[in-house]
């Protein structure tokens, strides 16, 4: 590893030195060569930018965007992934998902025993939203009172007490 972190530096370094170099002579472009002072052969530098090492380097880097997630024979894939489904476009009511094609529902632990289920990206009437969630969570755990909060300036509810799993099934069984 630290072999690689040497080649990334020296890389680094020698990119830096070519842009202050490029940088110097873009400045000095418009002077004519009567106003520079005389100078010997020797004090003049002469460099190559070599780019064969950087395809080594290139792997390293992070990607700047995600990729398309690949097509799959059959879905749900072993991790569980299902794509979005066309039909979830008629409700009244849109969860999107996040840039690694995620749904974006979170656990959130606080004082080490409350439990939260986070839902964000939602669009669209997120009151409905709610009450569906409501309703399906009561068909499910009838003797439980259930608490929600809706904020609707940041596009997200909680839900308190551990259902996450009970949500994201309830978002996927309505294609999102």
């Amino acid at each position: 590893m630290s072999i690689f972190r040497n080649i990334l530096t020296k890389t680094t370094c020698q990119l830096k030195t070519f842009s202050r170099l490029s940088t110097q002579v873009r400045k000095c472009s418009n002077i004519s060569e009567s106003s520079l002072p005389d100078k010997g052969q020797d004090e003049l530098i002469d460099f190559e930018v070599s780019t064969k090492e950087m395809k080594y380097v290139e792997r390293l880097m992070p990607q700047l965007t995600v990729p398309e997630v690949p097509k799959h024979s059959s879905y749900p894939t072993p991790s569980g992934w299902v794509p979005p489904r066309e039909e979830a476009l008629s409700l009244p009511y849109q969860v999107r998902r996040t840039k690694n094609h995620m749904l974006p529902v979170y656990h959130e632990q606080t004082h080490q025993n409350r439990h939260c289920v986070h839902i964000r990206k939602v669009e669209g009437d997120i009151w409905a939203l709610e009450a569906a969630l409501k309703e399906h969570l009561q068909q499910l755990y009838p003797d439980k009172q259930l608490t929600s909060q809706v904020h609707e300036v940041a596009r997200s509810i909680r839900i308190k007490g551990h259902y996450i799993h009970d949500v994201a099934d309830f978002l996927i069984s309505k294609g999102f």
